[in-house]
């Protein structure tokens, strides 16, 4: 199981905004299919970037598992 931990910092940074932002990614797929996907994907961004508090839960969890592979 240790085969999939993240060895290196930068790949433990990527990886685990991959996987908080998944949610994010998907409904980006889903509703993209029908009004376009780089509409909705500037539409989600813009909106984030206006509320920065949107991103706050992706670097909360990114923190913490890059915290926890580190420990491993």
């Amino acid at each position: 199981m240790s085969v999939m931990i993240p060895h290196k910092k930068t790949t433990a940074l990527i990886v685990g905004l991959l996987l908080v932002d998944l949610p994010v990614l998907l409904a980006v797929a889903v509703v993209g299919w029908r009004y376009g996907y780089a509409r909705t994907w500037t539409t989600v961004m813009d909106y984030r970037m206006q509320h920065p508090l949107t991103l706050l839960p992706s670097l909360a969890m990114t923190v913490f598992l890059i915290r926890k592979w580190i420990k491993t």
